[in-house]
């Protein structure tokens, strides 16, 4: 978008597609998290700062 606006061409994105990225950024953000969040909370709190 910033490229087409120094170079004066049009640009159009659609709300599907910003929708599109912005749900696939989550659900990949919820799916990374989930594993490591799992193994920390088989952890002794005690255990995990030594």
């Amino acid at each position: 978008v910033v490229l087409g606006m120094v170079m004066q061409i049009p640009v159009s994105v659609s709300w599907e597609s910003i929708l599109v990225g912005v749900i696939s950024a989550s659900v990949i953000g919820v799916i990374a998290g989930i594993q490591p969040a799992k193994k920390a909370a088989r952890l002794n709190p005690i255990e995990a700062l030594k």
